[in-house]
């Protein structure tokens, strides 16, 4: 079958068999003793907040600029303001300027917020800059439904990692939504954040797109599949998020939440022909052997054939 873009389509059985018949080659008599759980002492945690220089008392993160400007670690959330800036310039993503007159300004927000390890600790703090979507619209004609991985295609695609011993790998697009240029959209600008010095006869026009527009999270998922099916990838009819390719390198399956992947390679080897083809294109972080993946911890042990996933981090938060 055809898609809708004229992309050929693979036909997978559903999931539910596909996942029976994973499931079958495990032998579910002789599970393993489940690993010990290790529990971090409320000192190491103590520690790790004030390498970060996180005031005791507070939330690791503010909910908005105004709560951050009253906190002793607003310079250490300014730097990371400043950081987020500098990157979208350097990108081309936005370009500092007068507007002309009768510019649409739309006005903006910067999200603050606390990246976490794979154990749920504070590891670095992280702005982003974004539109206010509630003040502006692309128009109905604007797609901006995008599809993401559903968990039942998650744990297949584990499930036959483990029954096969295929590698789990995972990678993440950075600033995936400003990768994509605004090819047909309207001209517009941003009002630029007051709080980092910008002169107020200024904004940022708008070159790429960006987080907070109803459209971004379709506009990369049509940019990043079109990209995907050139390299020979092949989109499952069932799952607009399931990729497969195979080449004279192994097999490989890929699954896509927004801008994370998950994916299942047969051989290591398949795995760096597609993160070189893909880096062509894209900036990628957090690529390797999956531990985390949108929350929830994956040890895989290709000796004992074992695969255990966990989500205790997320009760404890």
């Amino acid at each position: 079958s055809v898609s809708t873009t004229g992309a050929p389509l693979v036909n997978v059985a559903p999931l539910s068999i596909l996942a029976c018949a994973a499931s079958s080659l495990i032998d579910l008599t002789s599970r393993p003793e489940p690993p010990p759980e290790v529990h971090e002492e409320p000192a190491d945690r103590a520690t790790k907040k004030t390498l970060l220089n996180v005031p005791p008392g507070l939330s690791d993160a503010p909910s908005n600029i105004r709560e951050a400007r009253r906190r002793p670690d607003w310079e250490e959330w300014k730097e990371a303001c400043l950081l987020e800036m500098n990157t979208l310039i350097a990108n081309g993503t936005i370009e500092l300027a007068t507007p002309p007159p009768g510019a649409k300004i739309v006005q903006s927000t910067t999200n603050l917020r606390m990246k976490r390890d794979e154990n749920g600790e504070p590891c670095r703090r992280k702005a982003r800059y974004c539109a206010r979507g509630d003040t502006y619209s692309a128009g109905k004609d604007v797609p901006i439904f995008a599809p993401t991985a559903p968990w039942t295609v998650v744990r297949m695609l584990l499930a036959i990692a483990c029954a096969m011993s295929w590698k789990v790998k995972t990678f993440d697009v950075a600033a995936a939504f400003t990768s994509v240029d605004r090819t047909g959209l309207p001209d517009i600008w941003l009002r630029a954040p007051p709080h980092l010095g910008y002169p107020k006869d200024q904004a940022f026009h708008l070159k790429k797109n960006l987080y907070g527009f109803a459209h971004s999270p379709r506009a990369f998922y049509d940019d990043y599949a079109a990209f995907i099916l050139g390299l020979g990838f092949v989109r499952c009819s069932y799952d607009k998020t399931l990729f497969k390719r195979h080449t004279s390198k192994g097999t490989i399956y890929m699954s896509m939440y927004v801008d994370d992947a998950l994916v299942v390679a047969s051989t290591e080897e398949a795995w760096t022909e597609l993160i070189s083809e893909i880096e062509e294109r894209y900036e990628l972080s957090s690529k390797g052997d999956a531990t985390l993946h949108l929350g929830l911890t994956i040890e895989h042990d290709l000796e004992k054939g074992t695969l255990t996933l966990g989500n205790t981090k997320y009760i404890e938060l």
